[in-house]
């Protein structure tokens, strides 16, 4: 008996001894296997991309992550359950949360829940992967919901090279494979940074509904740069996207599918197609816009397009794109915000550069806030329905035609029109019971049709009158014949000097038609050319009665 506990003293004394010595030869042995293995010509990585692959992970206590990974091609390890790796292919088949470093050249991630109906969280803190035979990143349908999160400060690059054409089923409608491809709900959140390069197919694919929280993503792709099938939502983050499709779009055309809705964040888009496009609705209530379709405006409406070097520059679209019916293509071009049905804008800020529609739908357009600075060779704002304005700042720099509708209802904002041709459609019903509307054109005369019906707010129209009726019952009203160059100052001011109101002149003014609640029916009022004004101005209107007068065009009578 007593030889039996010397002998256990002796077990636990020697156990003590050689433990250290067995983790310090694990954690060796560790740090052989995840060295840097060389890239692969064959599938360059640029050097401010590029990711090192680490040997250690910095542990976050606050993360509630189940299994850490380092992809090291073949020699790609797995700290924890749920995931497996073999032939290049890292599956992960349970739900839970997972943390990936490092590269995986020419390999996948592949997200298979064996349990249907599970989550998975894919925190990526400095990865970089590309694959040559279908989507580097595929989601399957048995996940209930995935979400990439991206660390802070991290670099993560995802690049798709496959030419495959057959329909395999990680491959969108356009028989090419997508970068980043879901089958379930996906959502994009985190701080850090997620480059994005499609070769031949769409960025990031959901065909439930796509969310992106936060982010900065910076995507070139020969199709769509964003798509989520059933919807799709921006609340944060940033976009940067150059692509041969559509930049954000949604493609589900079933009732109560297909709404596009964007609260926050920063949207760039270069596109061939449209840039924001919807197979159903558009709500923006916030963020702001860098949009450019198709090259731009060339500055040239009306007359035939011509490629400009934006265009030559994005990416090769190599096959027609999927879900053509849901996709209201125009002919000539492409549009930068394009909605199925109602498309509404509450707030953000608009900067639009467009060779086709700056904003288009099928159903009604409401603007209640926000502000524009739209560029564009055809119509500014275009709805088959009717177009409300209550609020906002719109500024057409240079359109084709303004507001094209077969009903608005102008209560508030301000609008600044420069257009080649027409300022409102020519046989539309315009009401304006409040706001600023500054209307400078080309053509001459009045519009079609159309009634133009003024009871409250101002109305200042040089070149097409907004309607071959026009009937003003709130304000009074008046008409002159002044002739005048461009980037000159009109003004309007009283017997008394008080200047009314003041325009540096965008185009030629061959006269126009004024009506304001300052304006007394009967009374006369001074026209002038030239001149000074020192105080502020919103669009080229000039705010206040700061003005010393030029020469004296023409005295008018309001009625």
């Amino acid at each position: 008996m007593q030889s039996c506990r010397k002998f256990n003293a002796l077990f636990w004394v020697l156990l003590l001894v050689l433990l250290p010595v067995s983790f310090a030869a694990c954690r060796s042995g560790g740090e052989k296997n995840e060295s840097t293995v060389p890239l692969s010509t064959a599938f360059p990585i640029s050097a401010d991309t590029a990711v090192t692959v680490p040997t250690s992970y910095e542990i976050r206590s606050s993360l509630d992550i189940n299994t850490y990974i380092i992809l090291n091609n073949e020699n790609t390890t797995i700290n924890g359950g749920g995931a497996s790796f073999e032939n290049s292919v890292l599956t992960i088949s349970k739900g839970g949360s997972y943390s990936l470093k490092g590269k995986l050249l020419n390999g996948r991630i592949v997200v298979d829940t064996k349990e249907p109906g599970e989550s998975v969280m894919l925190y990526l803190n400095g990865v970089n992967i590309s694959f040559s035979g279908g989507s580097p990143l595929y989601i399957t349908k048995s996940v209930r919901e995935a979400k990439l999160i991206l660390f802070e400060d991290s670099k993560n690059e995802i690049t798709d090279y496959s030419e495959a054409t057959d329909e395999s089923e990680d491959q969108t409608q356009s028989g090419f494979p997508t970068a980043v491809c879901s089958r379930s709900d996906l959502t994009v959140a985190g701080t850090g940074s997620l480059t994005i390069k499609a070769k031949h197919g769409r960025g990031i694919f959901s065909s439930d509904n796509l969310c992106i929280e936060n982010g900065n993503l910076s995507i070139e792709s020969a199709d769509d740069a964003v798509c989520g099938k059933n919807s799709l939502t921006v609340t944060g983050g940033s976009v940067n996207a150059v692509c041969g499709g559509s930049g954000l779009r949604t493609a589900a055309s079933e009732p109560g599918k297909g709404l596009l809705v964007v609260s926050g964040g920063s949207i760039r888009v270069e596109s061939k197609l449209d840039c924001i496009q919807s197979s159903s609705g558009i709500t923006v209530s916030g963020g702001s816009f860098d949009l450019t379709s198709d090259g731009g405006s060339t500055e040239n409406a009306g007359k035939k397009n011509t490629q400009t070097n934006a265009e030559s520059s994005l990416p090769d679209l190599k096959t027609p794109i999927g879900d053509q019916a849901s996709r209201p293509i125009d002919a000539e071009g492409s549009n930068a915000v394009s909605a199925a049905r109602t498309l509404t804008v509450s707030n953000g800020d608009f900067a639009v550069n467009s060779r086709a529609d700056a904003f288009s739908c099928s159903g009604r357009l409401i603007i209640t806030g926000g502000n524009f600075s739209v560029k564009t060779d055809r119509t500014a704002f275009y709805s088959s329905s009717s177009v409300t304005v209550s609020g906002g700042n719109i500024k057409t720099d240079y359109c084709l035609d303004g507001i094209e509708a077969k009903l608005a209802n102008i209560s508030g904002g301000n609008i600044y029109i420069n257009a080649q041709d027409c300022s409102f459609g020519a046989d539309m019903v315009v009401t304006q019971s409040g706001g600023t509307v500054v209307s400078v054109s080309e053509k001459p005369g009045a519009g079609g049709s159309g009634i133009y019906t003024v009871t409250g707010g101002t109305v200042f129209v040089s070149g097409e009158l907004p309607a071959h009726g026009t009937t003003v019952s709130g304000n009074a009203e008046l008409s002159s014949s002044t002739k005048a160059a461009a980037n000159i100052l009109l003004a309007v001011t009283d017997e008394r000097g008080k200047s009314l109101f003041c325009l540096m002149l965008p185009r030629r003014c061959e006269g126009f038609w004024f009506s304001s609640p300052e304006l007394v029916r009967g009374k006369s009022y001074n026209v002038y050319i030239g001149g000074i004004n020192t105080g502020a101005q919103k669009n080229g209107v000039y705010q206040g009665s700061s003005y010393t007068p030029g020469t004296l065009s023409q005295t008018v009578t309001a009625k």
